[in-house]
């Protein structure tokens, strides 16, 4: 009798387990649901950022480019710019520059008003220089 029983109970204990499982089954279209750049996300966190950001990689065009471009700003009817290290304003009219009108700006005998005017026009000649030709980016 203990046996009948015993067979009984194992019976019933794996029909409940098949039962559970086919119940619960994962079905194959949830088995990649998450795909490998969900998955990094979720663990990007925890991972140290040297190892996941791409470091921007400077090519020889984009040197050349640099060299052969110049960043202007026209503020007032005056257009500055460096060259050679050297800080340069000039007359602007119909969005062109008079060159004879070129000269070389003298920041020593300069008023504190136009010296603070002139380093921001020179800290904003600075900034910006990646992406700075209109590009639409990477």
């Amino acid at each position: 009798m203990a046996y009948i029983l015993a067979i009984g109970l194992t019976f019933l204990f794996s029909w409940v387990i098949i039962k559970l499982i086919t119940k619960y089954k994962i079905n194959d279209e949830y088995l990649f649901l998450n795909s490998q750049s969900a998955m990094h996300e979720k663990i990007k966190m925890f991972i140290p950022e040297e190892l996941y950001v791409k470091p921007k990689i400077i090519t020889q065009s984009e040197k050349l480019l640099a060299k052969s471009m110049m960043k202007v700003i026209v503020l007032d009817n005056k257009a500055y710019w460096t060259h050679n290290n050297k800080f340069y304003v000039a007359d602007v009219i119909n969005h062109g520059v008079l060159e004879h009108t070129t000269e070389e700006v003298d920041t020593y005998n300069m008023p504190s008003e136009e010296l603070d005017k002139m380093l921001f026009i020179l800290d904003t000649l600075r900034d910006g220089k990646t992406n700075d030709s209109s590009s639409t980016g990477d």
